[in-house]
């Protein structure tokens, strides 16, 4: 329903006024911008919390919190979770980027607020209680919303507040890797299928002024230190390049059917709170014995690429964290999965490398490029979305020359993964799917 104009606040209509006076390419140009701006502050909200949180902690990572923490600390958070689940509606505990693309297939603009502070707020006690989550998907589901809500209180027309939700996307990859190229082609590629001038603009837009709005608070993204990277490699890798894609794409495609198991897991009737118990049971086990596959992961990444972690103790983190990932998510868990999937990925390209050199005698020219091509292999893989990977691999490394071995891997997964099932396109359209037909499993 339109807002009354008299509820209108007066700037708003000032802005709206001066907007609808513009050219049309000139008003989403605007209004791109201010979702950006909305976007990137919600982001910096949401990053500044976690971080805020985690500087209460009397620990640099999870393998420094004695045994005891490390299985508490998860318990407490599903604890709380439960608690906030419980005071929303079922239909209001719908999020994630799966949720957003949704929204965009229906032509529902409207990404409702109760859905929104669920996203942000649990995916806060997800990150803080040390579950192998992620915190890209909630930002994307954040950005889409700021669009979605400037949209609709400037009254566009439904394509257009579409165009600002991928926007929203666009700028949240951007702030949260400082890759906004990769957020654009990620909003294209992944959620919005309408390519122009008129789509591009206020998408690009966006992302620059998110990511420029993310770096004034946060350090521009460091955490995958790839500045040593620039041996290029020798054409007899490729063959070795080609076996590593094989195995991330079906890696892929084993993430996926485990997250889309636990997700129809029924238990005791499918409560939600015994649900949240059994993700943070699991957890806490895993973690005990295991802490390196707890939390966002970043830091384990950064060991991955410093060579601290031997190749056996490589296989298991890689192996329980595909695990854990796809249970406490498929189990509800209200966090995302990009970041676990570069974790797996990191590992993966590890592994190769390591293999390579030992038991191959290949003079591999560089193992830290296996493992980001590793990272965003398996994100491709995982997403379906070959572009944005790609480019992800241009913004970090900042070396053209790395662009045809990545382009390399990131094809053979993302085929490997695919299959020859329409069915297995990306993890979010796969859990939409699934999601439809639980419903029509309860009709019946």
């Amino acid at each position: 329903m339109p807002v009354p104009e008299d509820r209108v606040p007066n700037m708003l209509k000032r802005t709206r006024r001066t907007i609808e006076g513009l050219e049309p390419l000139f008003q989403l140009a605007i209004a791109g911008a201010l979702t950006g701006v909305l976007a990137g502050m919600s982001i910096v909200l949401f990053r500044w919390i976690i971080a805020q949180v985690h500087s209460l902690y009397s620990f640099q990572s999870y393998i420094e919190m004695s045994i005891e923490l490390r299985v508490l600390l998860p318990m407490i958070s599903v604890l709380l979770l439960i608690l906030l689940a419980y005071r929303f509606m079922p239909w209001e505990r719908e999020v994630g980027v799966a949720h957003v693309i949704r929204r965009l297939i229906d032509r529902n603009t409207n990404l409702p607020w109760q859905n929104t502070v669920y996203q942000f707020i649990g995916a806060i006690l997800c990150i803080v209680g040390g579950h192998s989550v992620g915190r890209e998907g909630p930002c994307i589901h954040i950005g889409a919303a700021s669009g979605s809500a400037l949209g609709e209180s400037l009254k566009l027309e439904t394509e257009n507040i579409n165009i600002l939700m991928a926007a929203g996307v666009a700028a949240a990859i951007g702030a949260a890797f400082d890759t906004p190229l990769a957020g654009v082609i990620f909003a294209l590629e992944v959620v919005i299928s309408v390519h122009s001038i008129r789509t591009i603009t206020p998408i690009i837009i966006a992302s620059v002024i998110a990511t420029l709005i993310s770096q004034q608070f946060f350090d521009p993204f460091s955490t995958f230190n790839t500045e040593h990277i620039e041996a290029p490699l020798s054409s007899h890798e490729f063959l070795f390049l080609i076996v590593m894609g094989i195995s991330i794409g079906l890696l892929a495609r084993l993430f996926i059917k485990s997250l889309l198991f636990f997700n129809n897991l029924v238990i005791f009737n499918n409560e939600l709170w015994l649900r949240f118990l059994l993700a943070g049971f699991i957890t806490a086990l895993i973690g005990a014995f295991l802490p390196e596959v707890m939390g966002i992961g970043y830091n384990i990444i950064e060991a991955i690429l410093a060579g601290d972690i031997a190749l056996h103790l490589l296989i298991v983190i890689t192996v329980c964290k595909l695990f854990l990932t796809a249970c406490v998510l498929g189990l509800g868990l209200p966090a995302g999965l990009i970041a676990p999937t570069l974790v797996i990925g990191a590992g993966i390209g590890g592994i190769m490398s390591v293999i390579g050199m030992q038991f191959f005698n290949m003079p591999l020219a560089n193992t830290s490029l296996y493992i980001l091509l590793g990272m965003t292999a398996m994100m491709s893989a995982t997403l379906q979305a070959p572009l944005a990977a790609l480019i992800c691999v241009l913004e970090l490394t900042g070396h053209t020359h790395f662009v045809l071995p990545a382009m390399l891997v990131i094809i053979v997964s993302n085929l490997v993964a695919k299959g020859h099932l329409t069915e297995n396109a990306s993890v979010y359209v796969q859990i939409i799917h699934n999601n439809l037909r639980k419903k029509e499993q309860l009709k019946t």
